[in-house]
């Protein structure tokens, strides 16, 4: 079998006998898991990098993240702070002073 055929033969096997998942696959499961969950970010400090109206992006430690305002258009480059999040939606406020 080829070298793609064995990684899937090696999955289906260790479902079936309910294995654990090796350190790569837990690795990886982990990466999937925190696209798409943000609650870590909850009170980080970040930057608009979009016109936020409400919708937008900001730069939260680094990272690219699709945001939304509760309601307050926040211009390009204001600091926003992050305060609430749950799954993929991620609500910011201006950071005032």
């Amino acid at each position: 079998p080829t070298r793609p055929q064995v990684f899937v033969m090696r999955k289906l096997l260790s479902l079936l006998l309910l294995m654990p998942p090796d350190e790569a696959d837990r690795i990886e499961q982990e990466q999937r898991e925190q696209l798409a969950h943000y609650e870590h970010l909850i009170g980080r400090v970040g930057t608009a990098t979009t016109d936020l109206l409400p919708a937008g992006r900001a730069e939260i430690d680094g990272e690219l993240v699709d945001v939304m305002t509760d309601g307050d258009a926040i211009d390009r480059g204001e600091r926003v702070e992050v305060v609430q999040a749950s799954s993929s939606r991620v609500v910011v406020k201006r950071v005032r002073g």
